[in-house]
């Protein structure tokens, strides 16, 4: 089934966190983005990342028996052993935990990132981003293309695995994240593209589908796919900003929607997304689905198919915000046909109802604009090339007063419609800075500089809180 609404944050923590927890974006992290920001005086919510006493999807999960793992990049906090995925309810991990990496090495380094944070922002490049379980990948790190060690490490899970314990598998790809730095063999069956950034991107792509086909294979061959629902989803929409490499270009081209990455509209925040499996009724199988589906319902969806109860208790108890998630469910098995979600809360900046979106600036989290009105990127330009080293410098439109675009019959919001409809407009910029009011937004702390001495000791990035731990707890751990 191919989602043609489906509804994420304009970057991607945000959107993994929801995709996790099961809140939405702005319920559980939207205000920061160095992962070495700490607050000692808030042990749960003190840090980058989904607060330590929110209970995440594969918590749930094993409460019903399923063996959990994930792969790939983690993205959602590491600043203590608690915000770790083994110690959310993952059986096992092997990735990364900040946003990106070398493919080849998985350093951080100049060459390597686009936004420059936490130790690379101290002038302390070359850590090392790759960890396995408890402790740094060492065994692996700098062996291959870190895509080919990803995939190879989900199919060996599945080929381990025991067919009569049900099973949640998350695969996150590096690719098609900056730098674009595919395999030559990748590349080279794409060298009639003249853009270096285009070619990467592309033979990148190409390679996400081949892995998912290598992935499908393997609950085959295990005689696990009649049982298996399987969902594909982006973070965020395609990126078109410029770099100062063509490795570092976005390389997407979100035609025919406006905008991109790092803003709300629809080229940023309405993301590629599918669902397939021997689980999906005959039926549906094919077909395309239009209602709206938001990043966070996959946790309620999930819940229901494993049949435990998606109220987060333990959450409650500290405070913090309950579940969002919706479970999608009976619109994918074709239960029913009436859209599940009719309101969407984005972001601070926007909200959709129905066929209406409202959008009223950015938030201002990657690009600092010193105005939370304006919305960048307003454009339907490639992020490569001569144009794309543009899009950033294009003019930003102003929504101080509200921006609002019919999405249904004007999916590339092209005609801006609060002239003609003002209640509309009206209306929805009261509820929204009602939903607002909601909003979490807990003190994340400050960055702790000196936490790049105790990991420079072992060189690699993994958890600096409280001082001294990780590099200490790493050490007994090679002994």
């Amino acid at each position: 089934i191919r989602l043609d609404r489906h509804y994420a944050y304009n970057w991607c923590g945000p959107s993994r966190a929801s995709l996790l927890s099961g809140r939405l974006p702005i319920h559980v992290q939207i205000n920061s983005t160095d992962p070495l920001v700490i607050n000692p005086q808030d042990p749960i919510s003190g840090a980058t990342g989904i607060p330590t006493k929110m209970t995440l999807i594969p918590a749930k999960l094993k409460t019903a028996g399923y063996a959990t793992h994930f792969v790939g990049k983690w993205g959602v906090g590491f600043a203590t052993r608690e915000h770790l995925p083994r110690a959310r309810g993952f059986d096992s991990f092997l990735g990364y935990f900040n946003n990106g990496n070398d493919y080849w090495d998985q350093t951080l380094n100049t060459k390597s990132i686009k936004i420059t944070k936490a130790c690379e922002a101290l002038g302390m490049v070359g850590l090392v981003d790759f960890w396995e379980n408890d402790g740094p990948a060492r065994a692996l790190n700098a062996t291959g293309w870190e895509d080919f060690i990803l995939t190879e490490r989900s199919v060996e899970l599945i080929n381990s695995h025991d067919p009569s314990q049900p099973l949640f598998l998350v695969h996150s790809f590096h690719a098609v994240h900056t730098p674009l730095h595919p395999a030559a063999e990748l590349e080279m069956q794409y060298g009639f593209i003249p853009d270096p950034t285009r070619r990467a991107y592309v033979s990148m792509v190409s390679y996400v589908d081949s892995a998912i086909g290598e992935i499908v294979d393997a609950l085959r061959a295990k005689d696990m796919w009649s049982n298996t629902l399987l969902v594909v989803t982006s973070d965020n929409g395609g990126p078109i900003y410029p770099g100062k490499s063509p490795e570092l270009f976005g390389g997407a081209d979100n035609w025919p929607l406006r905008g991109a990455k790092t803003s709300d509209w629809e080229g940023g925040i309405r993301v590629n997304a599918l669902v397939s499996g021997g689980v999906l009724p005959q039926a549906v199988r094919g077909t395309v689905q239009d209602r709206y589906v938001h990043i966070a319902d996959w946790y309620a969806t999930f819940c229901e198919l494993a049949q435990v109860d998606v109220d987060d208790s333990t959450a409650r108890q500290f405070g913090l915000p309950p579940v969002d998630s919706m479970s999608q469910w009976p619109l994918l098995s074709g239960k029913v046909s009436t859209p599940i979600r009719k309101e969407m809360h984005i972001s601070p900046n926007t909200l959709i109802q129905g066929r209406w979106k409202l959008i009223t600036g950015n938030d201002q989290a990657i690009k600092k604009t010193g105005t939370r009105d304006l919305v960048p990127l307003d454009v339907y330009r490639a992020g490569y090339g001569a144009k794309g080293a543009k899009n950033w410098s294009a003019p930003w439109r102003n929504c101080s007063e509200g921006c609002l675009f019919d999405i249904r019959s004007d999916p590339r919001e092209m005609h801006e419609m609060s002239d003609v409809a003002e209640s509309k407009l009206r209306s929805m910029l009261a509820r929204l800075e009602e939903l607002n009011k909601g909003s979490f937004v807990p003190d994340r702390g400050q960055v702790y500089a000196l936490a790049c001495g105790d990991l420079l000791q072992t060189g690699y990035y993994g958890p600096f809180w409280p001082p001294g731990s990780g590099s200490s707890t790493v050490r007994t751990l090679l002994v």
